[in-house]
């Protein structure tokens, strides 16, 4: 007579999965438990899927506003219950971690039991790693570390301290005061008269050329002519600003030529 065995799967929600993903589900948990050759058939209430040794039922179905999944384990020939029910709580476990259901009712005792306890007892036990055994050499002579000898080998003139780096050699202090007192100390009369003459001494070319612009402006223009040629006089000659009379020479022209002129002169 063969034997049937019954585990639940308590799911929170009130989904039912489709019959594909229940198939995947059940197809994957039967090869994971070493079953390759097996048989798939739709029922009325689920799926069945039968290998050489036993068939599997899975039921879905919804009760008391929860997802029950029941899977069937029938034994196609007398076979160990110990045995039947090993394969029937591998099956379930690998269901449970695809599906997270809240709790599993195991066989026919009617007591849910937590997922994670139920999957903690089908873990397999590891076994403790082994700590490897420290071997000390005895009478062996201690080496001086890397950086111990590197310290050693150091220039005397070199510190650990956060003052080393501004410590030099006493030819360096004093190029570096002596740099330091020439940038900051105050120019003499004869460097600024120097630094003065040096300003105002312009070439000839460069003299001209502002005379030049100048009489430019004042065929154009003679009021703004007048300030650049009074500049030149009492300031001496600047290009910069005869070129800068110029532009605004043009600048009026321009406009007077397009005739803005004369109407902001009629808006005024």
């Amino acid at each position: 007579m063969s034997a049937t065995f019954t585990a639940t799967l308590v799911l929170p929600n009130t989904v039912l999965p489709s019959t594909e993903v229940l198939m995947i589900s059940a197809k994957k948990a039967m090869y994971s438990v070493g079953q390759l050759k097996i048989d798939t058939v739709e029922t009325i209430s689920g799926i069945c899927l039968s290998c050489a040794d036993y068939s599997l039922d899975f039921v879905p179905q919804i009760f008391a506003g929860e997802t029950l999944i029941t899977v069937h384990l029938t034994s196609s020939k007398p076979s160990d219950v110990a045995e039947m029910q090993l394969a029937l709580a591998r099956v379930t476990a690998l269901l449970a971690e695809r599906h997270e259901p809240e709790s599993i009712v195991w066989l026919d005792t009617n007591v849910r039991i937590p997922t994670a306890d139920f999957l903690d007892a089908m873990a397999p036990e590891t076994p403790q790693a082994q700590q490897p055994r420290r071997v000390t050499a005895q009478g062996a002579t201690k080496r001086p570390r890397p950086t111990q000898t590197a310290q050693a080998s150091l220039p005397a003139n070199v510190n650990d301290s956060p003052d080393a780096p501004q410590k030099h050699d006493a030819h360096i202090q004093a190029y570096e005061a002596n740099i330091r007192d020439m940038m900051l100390r105050d120019a003499s009369e004869n460097e600024l008269a120097e630094f003065e003459g040096d300003a105002q001494d312009q070439s000839t070319e460069a003299r001209l050329s502002a005379w030049a612009v100048s009489i430019a402006v004042a065929s154009f223009s003679l009021p703004l002519a007048a300030p650049v040629v009074i500049y030149n006089v009492a300031r001496g000659e600047d290009v910069r600003v005869a070129s800068l009379a110029m532009g605004l020479v043009g600048l009026f022209a321009t406009l007077d030529v397009q005739g803005t002129i004369s109407s902001l002169m009629s808006f005024a």
